[in-house]
């Protein structure tokens, strides 16, 4: 009976034990914690590099400075009439008639002249004869095609020349020229060779009358 007793009050002690003990669960039954991003960087361990593009400096675009204009250094108005004299004579070559225009600057002042006139007509039998001319910004004689040649200024009483060629005369009409006409710009001023200038010969009867004009050159020498 005394045996008895004493086990049960051993079940007794260790039931209360038994039901006073905390339970913790291990890790394995928690699961994987959730843990939220942060942007910043955790002290102790280096920062991931952005990869977003970093704005690069902006530059102004390179662009080409614009042509000088062959005349741009010259500081003098353009030579026009009423400021200058004009004379045309006749040279006759081969196969060509070539006109020498000289012009005298008469004003007080200094005038420029830029290239070749700026066209040319010629007069003869009471009208005008059909041709065709062309401007030439290479200087004469013509054998630098790729040249360009400069303006002239001229002093007053200074002068000038320049020279147009005429070639190929077909139309079988009386062409002695009586006058020609030369433009300054939009202005004309005409001059009355001495003596007539006489056409050039035919040289392509399907081809027309071409009057070629060189740029002015300072002076009146070479013819």
């Amino acid at each position: 009976m005394r045996r008895s007793i004493v086990a049960l009050a051993s079940v007794a002690l260790i039931v209360g034990a038994c039901g006073s003990s905390t339970v913790s669960p291990s890790p394995a039954d928690l699961g994987t914690p959730s843990v939220a991003p942060s942007d910043a960087p955790t002290t102790g361990t280096s920062s991931v590099p952005s990869h977003e593009p970093k704005p690069s400096p902006t530059q102004a675009p390179v662009t080409a400075p614009p042509p000088t204009p062959v005349g741009s250094s010259v500081d003098a108005a353009p030579c026009a009439p009423g400021g200058i004299k004009l004379a045309v004579k006749g040279e006759t070559t081969r196969s060509a008639e070539v006109l020498i225009i000289d012009v005298t600057n008469t004003s007080g002042a200094p005038c420029a002249l830029e290239g070749a006139p700026a066209n040319i007509g010629l007069r003869a039998g009471g009208g005008s004869l059909p041709l065709t001319y062309q401007a030439r910004q290479d200087p004469w004689p013509g054998d630098t095609p790729d040249a360009v040649a400069p303006p002239v200024v001229l002093q007053p009483n200074a002068k000038a020349r320049a020279r147009a060629v005429w070639k190929n005369w077909c139309d079988g009409l009386p062409a002695d020229v009586s006058t020609v006409w030369v433009y300054f710009g939009t202005e004309a001023l005409d001059a009355s060779p001495n003596p007539f200038i006489s056409p050039p010969s035919c040289e392509n009867q399907s081809a027309e009358s071409t009057l070629q004009g060189f740029p002015y050159q300072e002076g009146t020498s070479g013819g």
